[in-house]
């Protein structure tokens, strides 16, 4: 079976719903910023990411949803796999449960927790609870989305979910300029939320072979099997939330809730950014898991080379593009009084692209037997980082926090690199050394796009900022091409190409 087909269609299926996501959040950023007003859209970003803590409460189990299944797949154990889909339904839906409680009891206190003005005070509860049964609902839903992963048809997750991200675009831009208000914006979120995930299921449905949720398939003993990875995962859950939302938290308590929808801005970009980069990794995951199944060590390694210089080099020309060009993007695109945001997307940036070119190897340790040694890094590097963020937030301001982001992410990413070559036995330039023919080509890219900074002038439009980026990276993926890959790599590409060119003549 030739494993390149079914991944090179999940990655680019997933970069369609990122390019559609990327495409909407651009536009409906500086919208909802005017229509709501800077204090009610930082306030917005707060409860956002405030449901976020309660996204905890599922303690890692949709991590695990994909692992074990693909896993499963790998050993050939049909009557497992039905286990684990009644096992993992029933479980989550009664976390699903649970976070609706926890959810009553904690909005009463909101005006306790943040120094939210009181004027706000109604609406930040209403925000809070319908986002929260946003949360709610995806667990369960969550389980759906994990079985066309962990049977590698995540195609069609990515696709349904591009049609929802544009479906709510529209939505958001009519019934925001109806009533401007976050309550509105939450409301139109839970909407298409549910309806993209109703599709979802009846697809999941359709595509998964012999799914069933009969609770006599429920299976004690595999809610043990599963904590032993799902503990591990949710400690990286919990230093995932400690660098996207506590910093918001930090930055609304010493500063203020302007400053949280600027920082806001600059942070989720770049996630905009970085899950756009981390397409590749999606599509591998399943692939490791199954790998690991059917204990194929030598597939895991030529995973890591491989995947590690196409995810460097996918990652590259974004994340470089977000760096040289965060003047001209925030000023075109949110305005002046948000220039605050530059300084921290450039250091948020590199924190993202550290993260794509270590990103195979997390994977691969949490894929095989790693998870809790993965965790344990993850979650000291994440300390590490909130400390420092405590102790610059005052003297420096957002800049502060995004350098605490910078430092904590380098120090991890060394580490999690060093445990991998441990792992798999092999050296650092086997593994890693291909990812440097990124180098060259960035620099032409570089130069490239400050040629025409030249031709265009200053204050360019958005649209021009664009035009930069997208000639940049056309730059860079030529050059790549011809300087960063081996004549047998391109010959591959080349065949790859022909194949599918082919294919579609002949429909």
């Amino acid at each position: 079976m030739n494993r390149a087909i079914p991944i090179l269609k999940n990655t680019a299926a997933n970069y369609l719903q990122q390019i559609v996501a990327v495409a909407v959040f651009m536009f409906l950023t500086p919208y909802a910023a005017k229509q709501l007003g800077t204090e009610q859209f930082g306030l917005w970003s707060l409860m956002w990411s405030m449901v976020g803590v309660l996204g905890l409460v599922d303690m890692g189990i949709s991590s695990a949803v994909v692992k074990f299944i693909a896993d499963a797949k790998g050993r050939h154990a049909e009557d497992r796999i039905r286990n684990l889909y009644s096992t993992f339904f029933w479980v989550q839906t009664s976390l699903a449960m649970f976070v609706l409680l926890l959810a009553g009891a904690v909005t009463p206190f909101l005006g306790r927790l943040f120094d939210i003005p009181n004027p706000l005070l109604r609406i930040a509860g209403v925000v809070f609870m319908i986002l929260s049964f946003r949360v709610a609902t995806g667990m369960p839903f969550g389980l759906f989305v994990g079985l066309l992963v962990g049977h590698r048809k995540q195609a069609y997750s990515s696709l349904i979910k591009a049609v929802g991200v544009l479906a709510y675009g529209v939505f958001v831009y009519f019934m925001l300029r109806l009533k401007p208000s976050a309550v509105t914006l939450a409301g139109c979120n839970i909407l298409v939320h549910l309806l993209t995930n109703a599709v979802l299921v009846a697809v999941a449905l359709r595509v998964v072979p012999q799914f069933t949720i009969r609770p006599s398939l429920f299976s004690r003993p595999l809610i043990k099997e599963i904590s032993s990875f799902s503990g591990a995962a949710f400690l990286v859950q919990v230093s995932s939330l400690l660098y996207t939302r506590v910093d918001i938290f930090v930055i609304q308590r010493f500063l203020s809730l302007t400053n949280v929808a600027r920082y806001s801005v600059a942070m989720q970009t770049v996630e905009r950014g970085a899950l756009f980069c981390h397409q590749m990794t999606k599509a591998l995951t399943p692939l490791i898991a199954e790998m690991k199944g059917a204990d194929d060590k030598q597939a895991i390694r030529l995973i890591l080379r491989k995947g590690t210089k196409l995810n460097t080099a996918l990652a590259t020309p974004l994340l470089g593009g977000l760096i040289w060009l965060a003047p001209d993007l925030i000023h075109s695109w949110m305005g002046p009084e948000f220039s605050d945001s530059i300084m921290p997307m450039r250091l948020l940036a590199g924190v993202a692209w550290i993260v794509a070119f270590c990103g195979v190897s997390s994977t691969i340790l949490t894929m095989t037997g790693h998870q809790k040694k993965e965790a344990r890094l993850t979650i000291i590097g994440q300390l590490l980082n909130l400390g420092l963020t405590l102790a610059l937030v005052r003297s420096y301001g957002l800049n502060g926090v995004a350098f605490a982001s910078l430092f904590s992410g380098v120090a991890v990413s060394l580490v999690t690199i060093g445990f991998t070559l441990r792992a798999l036995k092999v050296s650092f330039w086997r593994m890693y050394g291909p990812a440097f023919g990124s180098v060259i080509p960035l620099a032409l890219m570089f130069a490239s796009i400050a040629g025409m900074q030249r031709l265009g002038g200053q204050n360019p439009h958005l649209v021009l900022v664009a035009v930069y980026e997208g000639f940049g990276c056309f730059v860079f993926f030529a050059a790549f091409y011809l300087v960063g890959c081996s004549a047998k790599e391109r010959a591959y590409y080349r065949s790859k190409v022909r194949s599918v060119v082919s294919r579609r003549s002949k429909k």
